[in-house]
């Protein structure tokens, strides 16, 4: 397709990428003021108290970049707005991620593929839930596709100025998420299927050479993320049905086959072969899309580990993105690109799981429970949201100061909190009972915040009915808020 016709879907795909994400920002909008999840809460905890705490409390513990900290740290404040605030640093590397590929789409796959290529990206929830949630996968994302983006360039002009943007942007991968880094090595397979100058092979071990030495720095970061990974609970190995969602987002899939069924139904001479590549960008494109997921799902098996999990097999989304713009490319006019479109937007932001959710918001944040217990005002027993809580020191920690109650520092209560962690086992019950026993002996009210499938609210319930109380249940989702009273 060359001359105006291509001219003609250019502009349209332009468009078409413009209303989009405005439709798209509209529905993520609601998500932004959804109370914080725990691991968002850590992010409060990490930044709440400025830059140089962010630096201190992140080399401490290894929940979180230390660059992230860092970049959002001006952005928390504890206003009535701080939940929004928090994730607008999220929103904005999703969006400029979703820039970026759409330039690369346009690039390797040629004009009219960009729109299609960043609505695939940006359409799943895993990446809608990191565009709007206060941790760093947004930025490790728009990153990786930064890096891939210059290298792409690179190679085409041999300009060093690209291979320095892949350097920066392949560091920025690694700072921002370490298992992101797989999917450098990804990137290293193009080269060597496409083939370089001699010259070229030396320019790109250099700069390979500078992005493995800037993990020197984070070498204690590292090894503190992977003490921290051994104390966690035993993982849930994923099954096939797992696999399959992950390789093929459900959304995007359903998207796709509407729009291939109605465009065969009523404009099939629009639909034609998809333009031709050279075999390494299809190469890149495939490696990219299904070698992480592969390579994770096989390695949680391999080491029982919970490394298979959608917010750190964010990186293959983009190369899936690429590969349906590519079989997209077939698409001969502007009638047929806007339904393949509008068919995965509806699918993506429309469907009832996902309208329904919007509506009753976030099962798993803690703003309302809290509020909820707030408003009993009776002494509250608070279950950790941190499964290294059970190896820490739980019973003398400062409930508002500790990352493992991090959702306290951002939501405190006014009562007295009586902190518990993730499991109760049997020294955990003993140390309870005593507290029952002596302290709160005399107390007619308890409060108990906990997980509804931990194991905390069976044994409170069984335990204080001994002791004459009455357990009303006043919140029920992820999260359970119990109330016990007695005469």
């Amino acid at each position: 397709m060359t001359g105006p016709a291509q001219a003609r879907l250019v502009t349209v795909s332009s468009r078409m990428f413009a209303v989009v994400m405005a439709a798209v920002l509209v529905t993520w909008l609601p998500r932004m003021f959804w109370g914080f999840w725990v691991d968002e809460a850590g992010t409060y905890w990490m930044t709440c108290r400025g830059v140089q705490a962010a630096i201190e409390r992140s080399l401490l513990f290894p929940g979180q970049s230390i660059l992230y900290s860092i970049l959002v740290a001006p952005f928390c404040t504890d206003g009535p707005f701080k939940e929004f605030l928090l994730r607008v640093p999220s929103l904005g590397a999703a969006a400029i991620g979703a820039v970026l590929l759409y330039r690369l789409a346009e690039r390797m796959l040629g004009p009219g593929t960009g729109a299609l290529a960043a609505l695939v990206l940006i359409g799943p929830a895993p990446i809608v839930e990191a565009a709007t949630e206060a941790r760093p996968y947004a930025f490790a994302l728009a990153a990786a596709i930064g890096a891939a983006y210059a290298l792409y360039e690179w190679m085409e002009t041999h300009e060093r100025r690209w291979l320095a943007a892949y350097v920066v942007c392949s560091v920025l991968v690694l700072y921002f998420h370490y298992l992101f880094g797989f999917v450098l090595a990804v990137f290293a397979l193009f080269p060597l299927v496409r083939g370089l100058p001699a010259r070229g092979w030396v320019e790109l071990a250099a700069a390979e050479l500078l992005v493995l030495t800037s993990l020197v720095p984070l070498r204690s970061h590292m090894e503190l993320a992977f003490r921290h990974q051994t104390t966690g609970a035993k993982a849930l190995l994923p099954g096939l049905p797992q696999l399959g969602i992950a390789l093929f987002p459900p959304e995007v899939m359903i998207g796709a086959g509407l729009a291939f069924v109605l465009l065969l139904v009523l404009y099939k001479r629009s639909v034609g072969r998809p333009v031709a590549i050279p075999r390494a960008s299809l190469f890149l494109i495939l490696c990219w899309s299904f070698l992480g997921t592969i390579s994770f799902f096989a390695a949680a098996h391999a080491a029982n580990s919970s490394v298979f999990a959608s917010r750190y097999l964010l990186f293959q989304t983009p190369g899936f993105a690429l590969l349906i713009a590519w079989l997209g490319s077939g698409l001969r006019d502007r009638r047929a690109a806007t339904i393949a479109c509008i068919s995965i937007f509806s699918a993506c932001a429309l469907n009832a799981p996902n309208l329904i959710q919007l509506w009753q918001g976030s099962p798993r944040e803690w703003k309302t429970p809290l509020a909820i217990a707030r408003q009993a005002e009776a002494p509250t027993f608070v279950t950790s949201g941190l499964v290294d809580s059970n190896s820490a020191d739980w019973q003398r920690v400062r409930v508002g100061d500790s990352y493992l109650f991090a959702p306290l520092a951002a939501y405190p209560l006014q009562a007295d909190v009586l902190p518990l962690p993730y499991f109760l086992t049997k020294a955990e019950t003993a140390e309870v009972r005593e507290a029952l026993g002596q302290p709160l002996a005399q107390t007619r009210r308890l409060v108990l915040l906990s997980r509804s499938t931990g194991d905390a609210v069976p044994w409170f319930e069984q335990e204080l009915s001994k002791r004459g109380y009455r357990a009303t249940t006043l919140y029920a989702r992820e999260i359970v808020v119990v109330e016990f009273d007695r005469d």
